[in-house]
């Protein structure tokens, strides 16, 4: 069974929106537990640095699998 589009969206947003979510309680929460303390907004840039880069990782791995190398 193939998945849809509207849930591969689905899916997809759930996956960066939750990462994004723990990735920036990490940075603002628990990194200053090893001396790197960064304000909300600074935690957040460097989160929004980190999702477009964990995005552009996937959707490459993504685009791999589907080519026809594995068809």
């Amino acid at each position: 069974m193939t998945q849809s589009r509207k849930m591969s969206l689905l899916e997809t947003t759930l996956n960066i929106g939750s990462g994004m979510v723990v990735a920036w309680f990490l940075t603002f929460f628990i990194l200053p537990l090893w001396g790197y303390a960064y304000a909300a907004h600074e935690a957040l840039e460097i989160t929004i640095l980190y999702t477009a880069v964990s995005w552009l990782r996937s959707y490459a791995w993504r685009r791999f699998f589907a080519g026809k190398a594995f068809k």
